[in-house]
């Protein structure tokens, strides 16, 4: 009977290299850094950038998740876009009355800092609101401003799995 030499340090390589998920994790982790990093200008209260963190990982798969529960039900709105920017390519209009209404800064947001409240509700002075009304049968809608999608690739192109799998294998020696 003839035995073959190193079969048993040549398993311990295999096995070391074997769970695709402790790779496919790494790479998500990088993913969730590099779309918080593109996130952060869009975040106000920074909600959108504490929203976004791994989903699930699988042997093919690795989810990068913002909103959805316990999260912001905006992020799939500044991912998309929304009115002619977003999927449906069409003007936002209301649905139930003649006009929308929202309040705006009549400031700008300047040296004297913003009219508005992160609730989107007035300051007020002498009793009176500081903010205006904006009014409008339509709107264009917002412009898509991609974080998840750029920061997964960025994530994928600095990975460098192969350095990571050949230093797997050489460890397991």
């Amino acid at each position: 009977m003839s035995t073959v030499e190193g079969v048993t340090g040549l398993q311990r390589r295999l096995a070391a290299i074997s769970d695709p998920r402790m790779y496919l994790g790494a790479v998500a982790v990088q993913a969730v850094i590099e779309a918080k990093k593109l996130a952060l200008p869009f975040s106000k209260t920074q909600q959108l950038h504490a929203s976004i963190r791994i989903g699930t990982v699988t042997d093919t798969n690795a989810e990068i998740v913002a909103g959805g529960e316990g999260g912001v039900g905006y992020a799939r709105w500044v991912e998309f876009g929304t009115g002619i920017y977003g999927p449906r390519k069409r003007r936002i209009v209301p649905t139930t009355k003649p006009f929308m209404a929202w309040r705006v800064d009549t400031t700008g947001g300047g040296a004297g800092g913003s009219q508005l409240r992160l609730t989107g509700s007035s300051r007020t002075r002498g009793g009176k609101p500081l903010a205006g009304w904006a009014f409008a049968r339509s709107t264009r809608g917002r412009p898509a401003t991609p974080y998840l999608v750029p920061g997964a690739r960025k994530a994928l192109s600095e990975a460098n799995l192969t350095e990571k799998i050949v230093i797997s294998w050489n460890e397991a020696d």
